[in-house]
């Protein structure tokens, strides 16, 4: 989300008084969306991240307390990098926690994909996911931003920059 102001006409940036806010929905926003919701329903609901990856389960189906432990740290991880990729006020800012984002995968694609535990189609397909969502995330960083109309008439550039319009 971001605040801007808009103007009609193109005075001093002081007649910038409306303060509008929108939001931008560009890809790499929507992956920090999607991200920032995962991450909070693996740290409610762990199974849905244990069962697919092979990580230890009880008999019953149930999550063993050292496994929830795990799977909340990693959900709390993703809530985190995925609020700040929607956040992120500006290009560079984007980039840096889309890097953080891309890292975590690249690191969960590895620990998942050599860890003992769970067969080899598990570990396999846990490292190809999170292969994919951080090469999924690198892409979108070459996606350029959409521009967004605001209710007072103006413009932002997907960077959360206010383009202002001359009537």
């Amino acid at each position: 989300m971001r605040q801007t102001s808009s103007s009609g006409d193109c005075g001093s940036s002081s007649s910038l008084a409306t303060p509008v806010l929108t939001l931008d929905l560009d890809l790499n926003r929507v992956l920090g969306m999607a991200t920032a919701l995962y991450g909070v329903g693996i740290a409610l609901r762990p199974r849905w991240l244990a069962a697919p990856c092979g990580l230890p389960m009880r008999a019953d189906g149930s999550v063993p307390p050292a496994t929830r432990v795990l799977v909340a740290a990693l959900g709390a991880r993703d809530a985190a990098i995925g609020a700040a990729m929607v956040a992120a006020r500006d290009a560079r800012s984007r980039r840096l926690v889309t890097a953080c984002r891309i890292a975590s995968d690249l690191s969960d694609a590895l620990v998942f994909g050599t860890m003992p535990a769970g067969d080899r189609a598990s570990r396999t397909k846990a490292a190809a996911i999170a292969l994919s969502w951080g090469a999924l995330c690198a892409w979108s960083l070459r996606t350029p931003p959409t521009a967004v109309a605001t209710a007072g008439g103006g413009i932002t550039d997907g960077t959360g920059t206010a383009v202002r319009r001359c009537r």
